[in-house]
């Protein structure tokens, strides 16, 4: 599989967030990610990424390196940069079609909706979690 990583301008929004530059410094580059990612293995590759989406600190700086050149990765990404774009519309549209069906599948719209502005919002700040590691 051929994974072609993009470098994020430094006036990037996302890229402001980390008020330490010498935290930024010490993040991976794109071909030290690729061989620290494809390293790990299936299992440890699914906990890092669920830990990124929930939010929570690292507390190795290797893997904490990893996370946040992985979460820079992610933001890179079409889908996460038109976030706002897609996601509005696409809410309206499941609720309307949960409402049709039975209000405990607008429950469920709800809840799922939440989730991914909880991983949306949790990639930008995966940097700021791991300062205190990556100092």
């Amino acid at each position: 599989m051929n994974v072609v990583l993009h470098a994020r301008p430094t006036g990037h929004r996302y890229h402001r967030r980390c008020h330490n530059r010498a935290v930024s410094a010490a993040i991976p580059e794109q071909p030290e990610f690729l061989r620290a990612w494809t390293t790990l293995s299936r299992k440890e590759r699914s906990h890092l990424r669920r830990r990124v989406r929930m939010g929570m600190p690292l507390a190795d700086r290797a893997e904490a390196g990893v996370a946040v050149a992985y979460a820079r990765f992610q933001r890179s990404r079409t889908w996460a940069r038109l976030f706002w774009l897609w996601y509005l519309p696409g809410l309206l549209l499941a609720l309307a079609v949960a409402l049709r069906i039975h209000p405990l599948v607008v429950g469920v719209v709800i809840a799922l909706a939440a989730q991914a502005v909880f991983a949306h919002r949790n990639l930008g700040r995966v940097e700021r979690v791991n300062a205190a590691v990556l100092e």
